[in-house]
């Protein structure tokens, strides 16, 4: 394996556009030793990975808003955006929030594992659609938050699940309402860490 990241790192430091990593052959610690270590070392140079094979749940993407941002494995961070697309859409959206919402489920259908981007710089580029975005993590996260027996979490729940077609396993929501946390505190310039920084944080 040592050999195998030296050679991760050579090919890093040539003057290539993309760099891509084979790891078909590799169980799911050894994927887990070289996505670490990609992110340690060249956490600045992620734009440029291609991986090949691999579980798409080891996945993870920078999510970012004015330099800041954390970094977030993609299957919890879709499943998040799949509650938080069926918030938005039982609001009477303004017409600037209609591209939002689309980038939104664009990205909870899976179809950027690696690199899910919420465009939060183009999409929020004033305060009150910034407080607007808020709002709606607020709002998603104090219904998630409600009793499972409450109308109000079943039939946001079961809509969700059946219109993403989720697996309906036994969701750990404490999670889902964490990522909410952290992309409201990113919004409101709260978090300070930026895209080489050590992952002391998880989700």
């Amino acid at each position: 394996m040592s050999s195998f990241l030296k050679s991760v790192t050579a090919h890093f430091r040539k003057t290539v556009d993309l760099v891509a990593v084979d790891l078909r052959n590799l169980n799911k610690d050894q994927v887990n030793e070289v996505m670490n270590y990609i992110k340690k070392n060249h956490a600045k140079d992620m734009s440029r990975l291609i991986t090949i094979g691999g579980n798409k749940y080891m996945a993870t993407s920078f999510i970012d808003f004015n330099g800041k941002g954390f970094w977030i494995r993609d299957n919890i961070l879709t499943l998040t955006l799949c509650f938080l697309h069926t918030k938005m859409s039982e609001r009477d959206l303004p017409l600037w929030a209609v591209e939002f919402r689309s980038l939104i489920k664009e990205n909870a259908i899976g179809n950027f594992y690696g690199f899910v981007d919420l465009e939060l710089n183009k999409c929020l580029i004033n305060v009150e659609q910034r407080n607007w975005f808020m709002e709606v993590l607020d709002e998603t996260k104090v219904t998630l938050q409600k009793s499972t027996g409450d109308p109000d979490f079943i039939k946001f729940y079961n809509g969700t699940i059946k219109s993403f077609e989720i697996a309906d396993v036994n969701l750990d929501i404490s999670r889902i309402i964490k990522v909410l946390e952290y992309l409201k505190k990113l919004v409101n310039n709260e978090l300070t860490t930026i895209e080489s920084d050590p992952i002391d944080y998880s989700f």
